[in-house]
C-alpha cells in the first residue's frame, strides 16, 4: 500500500536530495525574481513563435530535477522528467500551480496579458469533474478569481527587487550542436552601436535563439554566454557577467518513442545587463551555447540544432 496519495514510486527527488532545487537554480543561473521583473510580454509569456523565460527556465528545471536530481540529461526519467508522463506524479499539479502563481504575480505588478483573439480564443476540450464534455478557452481562465474562484494570498515578487532593463541584434544558418560549445558571431555596425547607446536605458533588448530542435524523446540543458567563446560546462553562471541564462528542454515522450507532434522551439533571453557591461562598444557579439549533462558535465550525446541567433529591441 502506498504511504500517501502524493506518493510516486519513480520520483527520485526527496526532501534530503542534493543538489536541492535552490542549488540547481543557482548552478543554472535561474533567477525567478529577475524574471518576475520583466515588463516584456515576449520575454515573460513568450509569443506565437517563442516560449517565455518561465517555461524554459524554472518550469523545465523542476520537471527534470524532480524525476532525477542528478540531472542526467541523457536519460530523462518518468514521471515528471517526460511531458508524456508528468501528470502521473502529484507533484506536477503543485508545480504548475506555482507556475500559475508566478504568472498571477507578474500580472499583479501591472503587466498585462496579450489581448489578440488568436491567443484568447485557443481552446481545449476535456471531461470535467462531472464527466461532462466541455471546452475552455484561454479567455475563460485569465481571471482566475472571478471564473475559477481562487486566488493567491501572497505575490511571488520580492518587493525589494529592482526593475530589470533588457537588450538586442542579428541573423544566420542552422548550427548542429555537438558536445563541444558552439559560437555564433553577430556583427554590430557603428550605427547599431549608437542606437544601443541611445535607447538602452529606456528600451528592452532581447536575445533570440530560433529553431531549437531536439528529438522528442531527448532532453537538453544548455547554458548561454555572450562574448565568452571559451565557456565550458565547468563555467559557472554565478562566476561570470557573460552568462545570459539556461534553457531546458523536457522530453515529450518516453525514450525510443517518436510518435509525437514534434515542434522546434524558439528561446528568448534578457541581455540588457550584458549589453551595458561586457558588450558595451563591441563591434561583434558572440553567442556561445554550452550543453551540460548532470551537474557541470559535458553532454557527450547531445542531439540539438538551432537555426537563427539575433537580437531585437522593444
Amino acid at each position: 500500500m502506498n504511504p500517501s496519495s502524493l506518493y510516486d514510486p519513480v520520483r527520485a527527488a526527496t526532501p534530503s536530495t542534493t543538489p536541492t532545487i535552490t542549488q540547481m537554480f543557482a548552478y543554472n543561473g535561474v533567477d525567478v525574481q529577475a524574471r518576475l521583473q520583466e515588463t516584456s510580454k515576449t520575454l515573460f509569456l513568450g509569443n506565437a513563435s517563442a516560449g517565455g523565460n518561465i517555461e524554459f527556465g524554472p518550469h523545465g528545471d523542476v520537471h527534470l530535477w524532480t524525476a532525477d536530481p542528478s540531472l542526467n540529461i541523457e536519460n530523462s526519467n518518468p514521471d515528471m522528467g517526460i511531458l508524456q508522463t508528468a501528470a502521473r506524479d502529484p507533484v506536477f499539479f503543485a508545480h504548475h500551480g506555482n507556475i500559475d502563481r508566478l504568472w498571477w504575480s507578474w500580472n499583479k505588478e501591472g503587466n498585462a496579458n496579450y489581448t489578440d483573439s488568436s491567443w484568447l480564443d485557443i481552446s481545449w476540450t476535456f471531461y470535467d469533474e462531472n464527466k461532462n464534455w466541455i471546452s475552455i478557452s484561454v479567455a475563460d481562465v485569465l481571471d482566475a478569481e472571478t471564473n475559477l474562484h481562487y486566488t493567491y494570498d501572497k505575490s511571488a515578487v520580492d518587493s525589494s527587487s529592482s526593475k530589470v532593463f533588457l537588450t538586442a541584434a542579428a541573423n544566420m544558418a542552422t548550427v548542429k550542436q555537438g558536445p563541444d560549445p558552439t559560437t555564433t558571431q553577430i556583427a554590430v555596425p557603428a550605427a547599431a552601436q549608437a542606437k544601443i547607446a541611445e535607447v538602452a536605458p529606456r528600451r528592452t533588448f532581447i536575445l533570440h535563439i530560433d529553431g531549437v530542435d531536439v528529438p522528442p524523446d531527448k532532453a537538453a540543458m544548455v547554458r548561454v554566454f555572450v562574448n565568452m567563446p571559451n565557456a565550458t560546462p565547468k563555467t559557472l553562471a554565478a562566476e561570470t557577467p557573460n552568462f545570459v541564462g539556461t534553457f531546458t528542454i523536457v522530453p515529450s515522450v518516453v525514450k525510443g518513442n517518436t510518435a509525437h507532434n514534434h515542434k522546434k522551439r524558439n528561446i528568448v533571453f534578457d541581455v540588457s545587463r550584458q549589453l551595458a557591461t561586457v558588450l558595451k562598444g563591441q563591434k561583434n557579439i558572440s553567442v556561445t551555447l554550452v550543453p551540460v549533462n548532470r551537474l557541470n558535465q559535458r553532454h557527450e550525446n547531445i542531439r540539438l540544432s538551432y537555426d537563427k541567433v539575433y537580437i531585437t529591441v522593444e
